[in-house]
């Protein structure tokens, strides 16, 4: 069973699979002890994945809110002295300040997820256009400095909605075992 671990809480890499049929999003959202589920209507279903099972045990080391141009190098030493591999959940606007920090991430074999654009806490909020802009710009400061387009998604604060969901499905967000760094 992977299980996704950030500061000994057990969260979720925020993460969607569409299928045929009706869309309904059931994600229990564990956030200091309160619970909140999410309907989507539309095609296809959503679900958020906050944990999954693999062929072999295997635990997840993920990172948010980088690159930091002191932390994220200290951060790749370390994991590359261990020969580790972790999920890098990035913000945009640090994304496109340090595009090669950026590309020194996946050029170590790390995969690399989107933390929305700004960093925004009350990203479940915003109204379904900013969402989808706010999404949009980081998974584009991603891929322009790497050419690798992001599979996973994060919310800062864990937040999510209904258009945060929706954007993913229509942005094409997957994640499953086969996405996962070895």
């Amino acid at each position: 069973r992977r299980a996704f671990l950030l500061a000994g809480t057990a969260v979720a890499a925020g993460a969607v699979g569409a299928t045929g049929g009706s869309m309904r999003a059931d994600a229990r959202a564990t956030r200091e002890h309160e619970e909140a589920d999410y309907a989507v209507t539309g095609e296809g279903a959503v679900r958020v994945i906050w944990s999954m099972a693999c062929s072999a045990p295997t635990v997840a080391v993920t990172f948010d809110d980088g690159p930091h141009p002191v932390f994220t190098p200290k951060v790749l030493d370390l994991l590359a002295a261990h020969d580790v591999r972790a999920t890098f959940f990035l913000v945009g606007t640090a994304a496109e300040r340090h595009p090669d920090l950026v590309q020194r991430v996946v050029d170590a074999g790390h995969e690399v997820g989107n933390h929305s654009f700004r960093h925004e806490p009350w990203l479940h909020k915003y109204p379904d256009h900013e969402v989808r802009d706010e999404l949009a710009r980081a998974e584009a400061a991603i891929e322009d400095a790497t050419g690798t387009r992001p599979v996973g998604f994060r919310g800062p604060g864990y937040s999510l909605s209904p258009a945060v969901l929706e954007t993913l499905v229509d942005r094409g967000y997957r994640y499953d075992c086969s996405t996962l760094p070895t």
